[in-house]
Protein backbone atom coordinates (compact mmCIF):
# COMPACT_ATOMS: atom_id res chain seq x y z
CA UNK A 1 0.00 0.00 0.00
CA UNK A 2 2.94 2.31 0.57
CA UNK A 3 3.97 2.23 -3.08
CA UNK A 4 0.34 2.68 -4.13
CA UNK A 5 0.21 5.86 -2.04
CA UNK A 6 3.57 7.05 -3.38
CA UNK A 7 2.45 6.48 -6.97
CA UNK A 8 -0.66 8.56 -6.33
CA UNK A 9 1.01 11.36 -4.38
CA UNK A 10 4.22 11.86 -6.40
CA UNK A 11 4.07 9.94 -9.70
CA UNK A 12 6.66 12.27 -11.23
CA UNK A 13 9.40 11.09 -8.85
CA UNK A 14 9.57 7.52 -10.18
CA UNK A 15 10.28 5.88 -13.50
CA UNK A 16 8.67 2.68 -12.27
CA UNK A 17 7.44 0.86 -9.22
CA UNK A 18 7.91 -2.84 -8.58
CA UNK A 19 4.94 -4.10 -6.63
CA UNK A 20 6.01 -7.64 -5.74
CA UNK A 21 3.41 -8.03 -3.03
CA UNK A 22 0.78 -5.42 -3.82
CA UNK A 23 -1.87 -4.86 -1.16
CA UNK A 24 -3.94 -2.26 -2.91
CA UNK A 25 -7.39 -3.81 -2.74
CA UNK A 26 -8.24 -3.74 0.94
CA UNK A 27 -11.90 -4.65 0.47
CA UNK A 28 -11.35 -7.84 -1.53
CA UNK A 29 -8.74 -9.02 0.95
CA UNK A 30 -10.83 -8.17 4.02
CA UNK A 31 -13.84 -9.99 2.53
CA UNK A 32 -11.88 -13.26 2.22
CA UNK A 33 -11.87 -14.82 5.69
CA UNK A 34 -10.03 -17.86 4.30
CA UNK A 35 -6.83 -15.84 3.92
CA UNK A 36 -4.70 -16.51 7.00
CA UNK A 37 -3.85 -12.85 7.62
CA UNK A 38 -7.34 -11.43 7.10
CA UNK A 39 -9.05 -12.14 10.46
CA UNK A 40 -6.09 -10.74 12.47
CA UNK A 41 -6.34 -7.53 10.39
CA UNK A 42 -10.02 -6.92 11.19
CA UNK A 43 -9.31 -5.02 14.43
CA UNK A 44 -7.19 -2.53 12.47
CA UNK A 45 -9.09 -2.29 9.16
CA UNK A 46 -12.58 -3.32 10.24
CA UNK A 47 -14.63 -6.34 9.25
CA UNK A 48 -16.65 -5.64 6.10
CA UNK A 49 -18.36 -9.03 6.40
CA UNK A 50 -20.10 -8.05 9.65
CA UNK A 51 -20.21 -4.24 9.40
CA UNK A 52 -21.88 -2.25 6.64
CA UNK A 53 -19.95 0.84 7.78
CA UNK A 54 -16.62 -1.00 7.46
CA UNK A 55 -17.68 -2.24 4.02
CA UNK A 56 -18.52 1.29 2.80
CA UNK A 57 -15.30 2.73 4.23
CA UNK A 58 -13.09 0.08 2.64
CA UNK A 59 -14.91 0.35 -0.67
CA UNK A 60 -14.17 4.06 -0.80
CA UNK A 61 -10.59 3.68 0.44
CA UNK A 62 -9.08 2.71 -2.92
CA UNK A 63 -11.46 4.72 -5.08
CA UNK A 64 -10.85 8.07 -3.41
CA UNK A 65 -7.09 7.76 -3.86
CA UNK A 66 -7.17 7.37 -7.64
CA UNK A 67 -6.63 10.56 -9.61
CA UNK A 68 -6.44 11.37 -13.30
CA UNK A 69 -2.69 11.69 -13.81
CA UNK A 70 0.25 10.03 -15.52
CA UNK A 71 1.40 7.10 -13.43
CA UNK A 72 4.78 5.40 -13.58
CA UNK A 73 4.98 2.09 -15.35
CA UNK A 74 4.15 -0.49 -12.67
CA UNK A 75 5.83 -3.87 -13.07
CA UNK A 76 4.26 -6.92 -11.49
CA UNK A 77 6.69 -9.74 -10.76
CA UNK A 78 5.55 -13.30 -10.25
Amino acid sequence: MLMDAVANMTPDLFLGIIAEVPFVDVLTTMLDASLPLTPPEWPEWGNPIESADDYRHQRLFALRNVAAQSYPHILALA
